[in-house]
């Protein structure tokens, strides 16, 4: 069966999964998870891969690919027709973090 999925599907999908992983993981490791020494720069780097980061991004990306559909209302307005092309475009790039994933289709590399 032909995979018919957009761009944009394919990526509120993935979102979707991360979302799910980091909420478990912010339940799971509570409040202070990780104290890091600030001379390390693995510790800071690691530090700053915390649940509520990675939410706040994944929010991000999921306002960005809502935009696309806002714009998409039909009407002949180029002002909103670019602003739609670059938000597809961004949702391209985004996207192709994900080339590994077996749904991921080749035309959709930007």
């Amino acid at each position: 069966m032909p995979n018919t999925q957009t761009v944009t599907e394919f990526l509120s999908a993935r979102i979707a999964e991360e979302r799910e992983r980091a909420e478990g993981a912010k339940w799971a490791m509570g409040p202070s998870w990780f104290v890091a020494d600030p001379a390390s720069r693995v510790d800071t780097y690691v530090a700053s891969l915390n649940p509520d980061r990675t939410l706040a991004d994944l929010a991000a990306k999921q306002w960005l690919i809502d935009r696309v559909g806002v714009l998409d209302d039909g009407t002949a307005d180029q002002r909103r027709a670019g602003m739609k092309d670059e938000a597809e475009y961004a949702c391209l790039v985004f996207a192709s973090a994900y080339a590994d994933h077996p749904d991921y289709r080749a035309e959709w590399r930007p």
